[in-house]
């Protein structure tokens, strides 16, 4: 990358700068007696969703300019599935509104809409602006280590210097890193390993220590689904892309887990929410909630859902289930045609020896299995704008791997 370019690609990470704007001004997290993040409903809006808008009538003003899209847009499949999605479900709502005559499914279909805003800043970067994206991932993966070291600070300056029982302070410098503490750690998680190949390439061995820094934040962050998250990346890393010498490392785990549960088990005054071991069994209630969807599910529900009609405004916890219950089998589909795409990336990852490749299709493969497993990020606003940003980047490398026949290797 020439010197101007990295200087060019080292700015435009600030896009991603955890800033939340609400009708009153920059939102302001809070924290119960008891540790609990609380946010505000309503108008909360990450930066990032503002300045995806501004590219987006930059990007249609080009366009007209020029009257042409760029080929690798209209091949790219995440776009395709993500058109697919929005055409199916505006006909949904369509349909829900004119028989029922009521238009809340609109605000699903909003809340879906806003992952576009990812889309078109994948489109930006990668395609308009060749911006390498295992490289731009690295840069993003470098800002966070600056707003984890800033977080910390202010977290320590908040809580003293054992914030783990209470979880990490929510802000930076007063403002609110997040509304909800449920999306957040996924999304670090997502931001480090797109980030690894670049890392590793740059650093070497000692991005060993940005791997703790990574791992230590999001256990203070206390989602337990993210640390599984995190933990599943892991493994698969030092499976499929490590040296094989350090290949049976990930069978440690496994192992060790009954220990390791057993000192969860003793620690939970130090180690908070991740300590309460006792709720992996059912998935903290989750499998109950289930069962009881597809006992209420009748063959209308099953084919169209609620229309996007968000009826008792509970969340399913799983974005299979939350496709289903709000419009019916057919989101299923489509998400089942992307698992096998991820999985035919990791395939070709093989075919073209590119290790960059395989780490990002397995990033996709666990997004896909226990990220959506457990939360319904695909239909919240935040979530939805940087999943479907890492997954197009990661499409848009892919597809340069293969116009390539594998001349393009890792970063």
């Amino acid at each position: 990358m020439q010197k101007n370019t990295k200087k060019y690609v080292s700015i435009l990470p600030i896009m991603f700068l955890p800033l939340y704007i609400t009708t009153s001004g920059i939102f302001i997290a809070e924290v119960s007696v008891t540790g609990l993040h609380l946010g505000k409903t309503g108008f909360v809006l990450p930066l990032v969703f503002f300045i995806g808008i501004l590219l987006f009538f930059n990007i249609l003003v080009k366009t007209l300019k020029t009257h042409r899209i760029n080929k690798d847009i209209l091949e790219n499949p995440i776009i395709k599935i993500f058109i697919i999605f929005v055409v199916y479900f505006i006909l949904l709502v369509a349909i829900g509104s004119l028989f029922s005559g009521n238009y809340r499914g609109l605000i699903k279909l909003v809340q879906f809409l806003t992952g576009g805003v990812g889309i078109v800043i994948s489109v930006y970067l990668f395609s308009i602006k060749r911006i390498s994206p295992p490289q731009f991932f690295g840069y993003l993966t470098l800002f966070f280590v600056v707003i984890i070291f800033i977080q910390s600070v202010t977290s320590i300056v908040m809580f003293g210097v054992n914030p783990l029982s209470g979880a990490m302070y929510p802000s930076i410098l007063g403002a609110g890193i997040y509304q909800s503490r449920v999306y957040f750690p996924y999304l670090v998680t997502l931001i480090f390993f797109c980030g690894l190949p670049y890392l590793i390439k740059r650093f070497g061995s000692w991005t060993i220590i940005l791997f703790l820094v990574f791992l230590f934040y999001i256990f203070t962050l206390q989602v337990r689904g993210a640390m599984v998250s995190f933990v599943v990346m892991s493994v698969f890393y030092l499976i499929f892309v490590s040296n094989i010498k350090f290949k049976y490392l990930a069978l440690f785990p496994a192992l060790a887990m009954p220990f390791l549960f057993e000192f969860i088990s003793s620690n939970k005054e130090v180690l908070g929410r991740i300590g309460e071991v006792e709720k992996v069994q059912d998935l903290n209630g989750r499998t109950d909630l289930w069962i009881n969807i597809l006992k209420e599910m009748g063959t209308s529900n099953f084919l169209f859902g609620s229309y996007l009609n968000d009826i008792d405004n509970i969340s399913a916890h799983n974005q299979y289930f939350e496709f289903l219950t709000l419009s019916g089998f057919f989101p299923l589909m489509i998400l089942t045609v992307l698992v096998v795409f991820s999985l035919k990336m990791f395939k070709d990852s093989f075919k073209y020896n590119n290790h960059t490749l395989r780490i990002f299709s397995l990033i996709m493969i666990t997004t896909l299995l226990v990220d959506l497993n457990v939360n319904v990020p695909l239909t919240n606003t935040n979530p939805a704008i940087h999943y479907w940003f890492f997954w197009s980047g990661i499409y848009f490398y892919y597809m340069e791997v293969v116009k390539g026949k594998g001349k393009i290797h890792n970063v």
